[in-house]
């Protein structure tokens, strides 16, 4: 099984590493292929979390289809490069895409000359949503959000936040927020995850808005401020943590992951990925990972993601649409 998958929208730069492909007893037998954004998109923690976990999807294939099917998974972190990978391979269940949220929401809406068809991509297989968070500075006075939307009032020209990656859920959020909250915050794009929480955690910038993934470290050391989580209750997790519905009733913002397929593929190569995916992440030492940094593995099958991913199409295209995203 290869596997190619996303964290940005915007990014363009790549490289490409191994990418050996061989046959076994009449079989394809594909080994590792890795293409990587050259620039840190989403911090080397959590690209090494989707990096385990595609290995263990891809040794559960190897486990069903014995001697059929071997290698590991390789990764492609530019969202359009992927998904173009993924509508020009064959239909054969070898190729699956490990797709951002983003990618399949509003990807085709902020890039028109897109190559790839999203719209033919086949969602087979839920893989965890993360909740979005809002931070500040270690420095920024605020203490909850709504000290936050006061402040951003009270501050000529309001209040900087930091979003990742153009119309990337960090993005989208923060609109929905700004919009709910009617606050006056000032968005500042940043190429990744990264390079955002570098400018909060400097106090350069004040605000962020982010996955808890993303930001429960640096908030565990000391150096941002989780003023609240953008789900409807609190975590058991994070239980000190305000959920952002406590101020701002029902609102709430998800990023999530899941894999695709081709069109046409085979229903049972669809259901046997559903199966081995949702057997991968029932893997206690997974699963308590995930929990850890606050990515939640709810089970569903093909027919379930597809209504899952259009019910969150209807809700964050509307919010390309009107803020021009």
């Amino acid at each position: 099984m290869e596997a190619v998958g996303s964290d940005s929208i915007g990014s363009s730069t790549h490289s490409a590493e191994g990418g050996s492909l061989r046959t076994v007893h009449g079989y394809r037998i594909i080994g590792l292929r890795f293409w990587a954004v050259l620039s840190d998109q989403t911090g080397q923690d959590r690209r090494s979390d989707r990096r385990r976990f595609l290995d263990r999807c891809s040794g559960a294939a190897a486990g069903r289809a014995s001697d059929e099917t071997l290698g590991t998974a390789g990764v492609c972190c530019q969202s359009a490069i992927a998904a173009r990978v993924l509508t020009t391979s064959p239909n054969d269940g070898y190729t699956l895409f490990f797709a951002a949220s983003s990618v399949l929401l509003v990807l085709p809406e902020i890039q028109k000359n897109l190559a790839a068809d999203i719209s033919t991509i086949v969602p087979i297989a839920f893989v965890g949503e993360t909740p979005m968070a809002i931070a500040v500075s270690a420095k920024t006075p605020a203490r909850s959000l709504a000290e936050l939307f006061v402040l951003s009032k009270n501050i000529a020209g309001g209040l900087n936040c930091a979003v990742s990656t153009r119309g990337g859920l960090s993005h989208l959020s923060a609109e929905a927020l700004r919009e709910a909250s009617q606050s006056d915050l000032a968005l500042v794009n940043y190429p990744g995850t990264a390079q955002a929480l570098a400018d909060v955690i400097a106090d350069r910038v004040p605000v962020i808005v982010d996955s808890i993934s993303a930001l429960i470290g640096p908030a565990s050391s000391g150096q941002i401020r989780i003023l609240a989580i953008a789900s409807p209750s609190r975590l058991k997790i994070f239980p000190d943590i305000p959920a952002a519905a406590e101020t701002l009733p029902g609102f709430e913002a998800t990023a999530w992951f899941a894999l695709a397929a081709p069109a046409g593929t085979d229903a049972d190569i669809i259901r046997k990925t559903t199966v081995d995916v949702n057997a991968v992440l029932q893997d206690p030492a997974l699963a308590k990972r995930f929990e850890e940094i606050g990515t939640f593995t709810p089970r569903m099958n093909s027919a379930e993601v597809k209504d899952f991913i259009d019910a969150q199409k209807v809700r964050w295209t509307s919010i390309v649409q009107k803020f021009g995203i």
